[in-house]
């Protein structure tokens, strides 16, 4: 991405960089190779709001990146 231009007309796709990068910085982002490494043996969910309310899931949430986390 070092090598783009954006123009106004481009906005979106910056707001959308901005929005994962929070995102990320939250601990939201999923860690794709922790995942990929037990995707056939284990059924995960997916995070939501209530998971931080309730804590009685029966399925683990996907593997997350550490918060703050820029690794790609």
């Amino acid at each position: 991405m070092t090598k783009e231009l954006l123009l106004p007309g481009d906005a979106a796709i910056v707001k959308y960089r901005e929005y994962l990068k929070s995102w990320e910085n939250k601990g939201w982002r999923i860690d794709w190779q922790a995942l990929r490494r037990s995707e056939e043996d284990v059924a995960y969910a997916i995070p939501s709001p209530a998971r931080r309310d309730s804590r009685n899931w029966v399925i683990d949430s996907v593997p997350l990146m550490p918060d703050g986390s820029s690794q790609r």
